[in-house]
């Protein structure tokens, strides 16, 4: 990927257009935003819909690290490793992300990357300084709304599932006190 922005660079120094879209800058600024799995997506998914105060509680620790595209927070706090909630929009964001930033960049909405950005560049920054355009910028807004959305229905599920699971451990648990009581009482009455 490095000799691709190189290339890209060189044109745009001699007044060519750059004409090769995928390259790790790319990747890391238009497709993988907030690290693997496009999580800031997910980050803004649970802030915005998730009613869990343990989700809304992560996402908040997790805000400024993903803003550098480091996610192990998010990655390993929700969890999403075998979170079979969180597999399909894991793997579907970055999917979406790539088709529409591709198609933005053939189609010349966007320019095509032209400088190497850092992988670690804040959102929003890096989509400017790949591309020096304020539609680098709006083209990553524009993939993190889709890839929130995206993610919402599954945050929504993934919500209940956590309800419904906190209910049967409550249930379970009132039981074992209503048998507690029940033995400690027959103990003082016998004894």
């Amino acid at each position: 990927f490095t000799p691709v922005i190189t290339r890209n660079a060189v044109a745009n120094f001699v007044g060519l257009e750059a004409t090769e879209i995928c390259s790790k800058t790319f990747f890391d600024v238009f497709v993988l935003m907030g690290g693997c799995g496009s999580t800031l997506c997910l980050l803004l998914a649970l802030l915005f819909f998730s009613k869990r105060k343990s989700n809304i509680r992560l996402s908040k620790l997790a805000i400024f690290p993903m803003i550098f595209n480091i996610n192990e927070i998010m990655v390993f706090g929700l969890p999403i490793i075998l979170n079979s909630y969180m597999f399909i929009p894991f793997l579907l964001t970055p999917i979406v992300n790539y088709l529409i930033s591709y198609c933005a960049m053939v189609a010349g909405f966007v320019p095509v990357p032209i400088a190497e950005v850092n992988w670690t560049t804040p959102i929003l920054i890096g989509g400017y300084l790949a591309t020096n355009s304020i539609r680098g910028t709006i083209l990553q807004i524009f993939n993190l709304i889709v890839g929130m959305f995206i993610y919402m229905p599954f945050v929504k599920k993934y919500d209940l599932a956590m309800q419904k699971k906190s209910n049967i451990y409550m249930t379970m648990l009132i039981n074992k006190v209503k048998q507690t009581a029940k033995v400690l009482t027959a103990l003082s009455v016998g004894g």
